[in-house]
């Protein structure tokens, strides 16, 4: 009898965690050049202490704040603004 309620408790806590990564799949985001990103190539990709998304292109660095991009160009200033 425990060992049932051991496997019953094992396998409510598998189907949670699998329940849960269902669920964060489907908020992931697919940002390009139509959303305001500076070019469609990414080189790399970090996320600062202030929840900042940095994305480095050819054609620039984008900061994203989880509503619109700030563009930075290889100058260092900056060139576009999206909303």
């Amino acid at each position: 009898m425990i060992m049932n309620r051991q496997k019953l408790f094992l396998l409510l806590i598998v189907l949670l965690v699998a329940a849960a990564n269902v669920d964060a799949a489907r908020n992931i985001l697919r940002l390009g050049f139509e959303h305001g990103l500076s070019n469609n190539y990414v080189m790399g990709i970090a996320q600062d202490r202030n929840g900042f998304v940095w994305i480095s292109t050819e054609s620039g660095l984008n900061r994203y704040d989880g509503a619109s991009f700030r563009v930075f160009n290889k100058e260092g200033q900056l060139y576009r603004l999206t909303s």
